[in-house]
């Protein structure tokens, strides 16, 4: 799910060059990445598990964050450069 997170800020820097980053994923908020917000529901996670940040568009800089309390550990990173880490 991260990695697709990843990819659609991908598109959306490549797409919209140097305007004002996503600031959300859901389609019901102005400046998204465009998921509905049970795209993201599945055994383990839901669409209230994710976030991000993303500092620039060119090039693109920016962390995915999931967090999850019931699993260790309780959360992952995933950054523009492809490295996962457990903050």
């Amino acid at each position: 799910m991260m990695g697709t997170i990843s990819h659609a800020i991908r598109l959306y820097c490549a797409g919209e060059g140097t305007i004002a980053p996503p600031q959300s994923l859901w389609l019901d908020d102005a400046n998204n990445l465009g998921f509905g917000r049970s795209d993201f529901d599945g055994a383990y996670f839901d669409g209230n598990d994710f976030s991000f940040n993303v500092t620039s568009t060119i090039p693109p800089v920016f962390t995915i964050t999931g967090t999850k309390a019931n699993l260790y550990p309780t959360q992952y990173q995933l950054n523009e450069q492809g490295q996962w880490t457990t903050p």
